[in-house]
């Protein structure tokens, strides 16, 4: 009868050293893992950022203490789309929790990017939108405010600006010359609308054989900001 009850204990003192809730992440439904992001909608702008989330069950193996976070676009820290984030333990609303985070800053590439959150043999994704980073300004510099008749080549600068970060990729503008009754004049060579990833278009401009007959020219820039609206610059030419 001793030997029956010594047995009994020893199984009551096995499965009390048993916790429910002490996982071993490899064996748990992938439910467990979840993945947040503070805002699901930045803009590409190259700056702009948003903070990544994940949460595991509080009483995980403690060997796991790092969460590999990949991202098709953008950039975590250093400049990577691929780093290992620590585990931490944090007290949320009361509430003792895993997580590991992360700041996500956009390229400038407008679409739908995907974020993947890896531990273990679990894979969880999010998806963000990068979206489009207008111009709030647009420039025009010119290397002298004269230009002669006929083939004179002068470089038009365009810059088009925004006040946080810089306009997305293949943002455009649209460059041309009028004089003062609003007749278009002379030639571009190579002309292009496209801005480079710094919000800059070149253009090389002259009156060509048009021979102005006209004191001055002007050289106008325009674009589309957010609300759809033309912003424009306009820069006076002598025409010597």
């Amino acid at each position: 009868m001793k030997k029956k009850i010594f047995i009994f204990l020893i199984i009551i003192t096995i499965f009390s050293c048993y916790k429910e809730d002490d996982y071993l992440l490899s064996k748990i439904d992938d439910s467990f893992v979840l993945i947040s992001v503070k805002n699901n909608k930045i803009y590409a702008d190259g700056v702009s950022s948003t903070e990544v989330i994940v949460e595991i069950p509080y009483n995980t193996k403690k060997e796991f203490t790092k969460i590999t976070l990949k991202t098709s676009s953008g950039k975590f820290k250093n400049d990577k789309q691929e780093i290992e984030a620590n585990i931490s333990k944090v007290v949320i609303d009361g509430k003792d929790k895993k997580i590991a985070k992360a700041k996500l800053i956009t390229s400038q590439t407008v679409g739908e990017i995907t974020i993947e959150a890896r531990i273990s043999d679990i894979t969880k994704s999010i998806g963000v939108i990068f979206d489009r980073a207008y111009p709030e300004k647009i420039i025009t510099d010119l290397p002298s405010l004269e230009i002669s008749n006929g083939n004179q080549t002068i470089t038009l600068t365009t810059k088009l600006t925004r006040n946080i970060g810089k306009p997305s990729l293949l943002t455009t503008a649209k460059v041309f010359a009028i004089d003062s009754k609003g007749n278009l004049v002379g030639q571009f060579l190579n002309y292009s609308e496209s801005a480079d990833k710094d919000g800059i278009l070149k253009n090389q401009f002259s009156l060509g054989t048009t021979n102005c007959n006209c004191p001055n020219i002007f050289i106008i820039s325009e674009t589309n900001n957010s609300e759809n609206s033309v912003i424009r610059d306009t820069i006076s030419l002598i025409v010597k």
